[in-house]
C-alpha cells in the first residue's frame, strides 16, 4: 500500500486517487444490507446510518470508475444498487430516518435518482432506470408551479431552521444533474425543470454573477452548498453547451478558491462579510473546490496549494486510504462522500480527463 508520505514526496496524485478508489470499492462504509453509509467513526469504526444520497453518489461514482480505473463490478456493488432501488420502490424516500424520521430531502432524492439512472444505463437495467425516473417524478411533482424547496414539509420530522440543507436553495442547483439524466431517458418535463432551476440561479447571482450568495436566509455561508451550486451550473452548462453557465460556475469557483488559506485549507463556513471568524477545514469542501479548479482549468496562486493540501489530507491506515470529514480532530471520521470527491479531484489533478457531466459525484 502506498504511504501518504510517498505521495507527498512524489506528488503522485494518480497513486493517491487509485488508493482512495480501492477503499471505496472495498465497501469499508457499506453496511450489511448493501447501502453505503456516510462515514465510519474514527473513534470505534461504527458506521453512520445508511444513506440513500450517499448510495446514489456511489452508483454515480461507479459509472466514472468503470472508465477511469477499469473497475470490476462485484455482488457488493450490485447490492448497493438493489438496496436503493428496493427502498425507493416501496415509497421510502426518507433521507436519514434515525435522525430525522420521515423527512424527505429533495436534494438527497435527486442524488440517489441520478445514481440509479447511471447504474441502470451502465448495466442495462430497466428496473433501476424506472425507479430513478419515479424519484425524479416525485421532485417534479413537489416543485410543480413553485420554487424549489429543500424538504417535504408535510412529512418533515425536523424543525425548519436557518440551515442551508433545510431552507437554502443554492445547493439545489445540482439537482439539475438528475433532471437532465431523466431527460436523456425520455422525460422531457425533467429537462424543462432543470432549465427553470438554472434561470433561477442566474437571477440569484445577478447580472454580474456577484458573490457571495446566501446559502440560507440567515447564518454563515456554507462553502459546501456553494460548491454544489457551482457544480450544478457546470453540469447544466456542459449538457446544454451554455457558456454563461460555465462562466458563472467558474466565478463561484474563483470565489471559493479565494476563501482558502495560504496552506491550501478551506473553511466549511465563512461569514457573509468575509471578515468574521472562519470554521475549521472540511475535507469534502477541500476536495470539491480542488475538483472545481480542475474542471475549469484554474491555475492561479491558490489552486496548486489546494491540490497539495488535498493530497496531504488523504489518510492511510489498515483499511486503506480515505478522507476525513474534519481534518485535525482527535478522532477523524472516515467520510464516504469526501473520499469520492477527492478521488475524482486527484485523478485528473495533473493531466487526467475530467468526468462527463453525468459522472460528476
Amino acid at each position: 500500500m502506498i504511504e501518504v508520505s510517498t505521495w507527498n514526496a512524489r506528488h503522485d496524485l494518480r497513486g493517491a486517487a487509485s488508493a482512495l478508489h480501492e477503499w471505496i470499492a472495498g465497501g469499508h462504509t457499506q453496511d450489511t444490507g448493501g447501502a453505503y453509509c456516510g462515514w465510519a467513526s474514527g473513534a470505534d469504526g461504527t458506521l453512520s446510518e445508511p444513506y440513500p444520497e450517499i448510495t446514489g453518489y456511489f452508483l454515480t461514482y461507479w459509472s466514472w470508475a468503470l472508465d477511469q480505473f477499469g473497475a470490476q463490478t462485484t455482488d457488493n456493488h450490485r447490492r448497493a444498487a438493489d438496496w436503493l432501488a428496493e427502498r425507493f420502490s416501496r415509497g421510502d424516500y426518507a433521507g436519514r430516518p434515525r435522525r430525522d424520521g420521515a423527512t424527505v430531502y429533495y436534494f438527497d432524492v435527486a442524488m440517489a435518482a441520478h445514481g440509479l439512472l447511471q447504474w441502470g444505463a451502465a448495466n442495462d437495467s430497466a428496473r433501476h432506470i424506472d425507479v430513478g425516473l419515479d424519484a425524479v417524478a416525485l421532485i417534479e411533482s413537489a416543485w410543480q408551479g413553485r420554487a424549489p424547496h429543500c424538504v417535504d414539509e408535510e412529512a418533515a420530522d425536523v424543525a425548519t431552521r436557518s440551515k442551508w440543507s433545510l431552507s437554502g436553495t443554492t445547493h439545489l442547483w445540482k439537482v439539475v444533474q438528475a433532471l437532465l439524466s431523466a431527460e436523456v431517458h425520455g422525460r422531457a418535463s425533467a429537462g424543462d425543470l432543470a432549465d427553470r432551476i438554472i434561470v433561477g440561479a442566474f437571477e440569484a447571482l445577478g447580472a454580474s454573477d456577484a458573490v457571495p450568495i446566501r446559502t440560507s436566509p440567515g447564518g454563515p455561508i456554507s462553502m459546501h452548498a456553494v460548491c454544489y451550486g457551482a457544480e450544478g451550473l457546470w453540469v447544466w452548462g456542459k449538457r446544454r453547451g451554455d457558456s454563461r453557465a460555465i462562466d458563472a460556475s467558474r466565478s463561484l469557483t474563483e470565489w471559493l478558491t479565494n476563501r482558502s488559506d495560504t496552506d491550501g485549507s478551506v473553511p466549511g463556513f465563512v461569514d457573509p462579510s468575509d471578515t468574521g471568524e472562519r470554521t475549521l477545514c472540511q475535507g469534502d469542501v477541500l476536495a470539491q473546490v480542488s475538483r472545481l479548479n480542475r474542471l475549469h482549468g484554474i491555475d492561479n496562486g491558490r489552486a496548486v496549494p489546494l491540490l497539495e493540501e488535498l493530497e496531504r489530507t488523504v489518510r492511510n491506515d489498515e483499511t486503506g486510504a480515505w478522507m476525513p470529514y474534519m481534518p485535525g480532530l482527535e478522532h477523524e471520521d472516515k467520510n464516504t462522500w469526501a473520499t469520492m470527491f477527492a478521488a475524482q479531484a486527484l485523478a485528473f489533478g495533473e493531466a487526467g480527463a475530467a468526468p462527463r457531466w453525468d459522472q460528476l459525484v
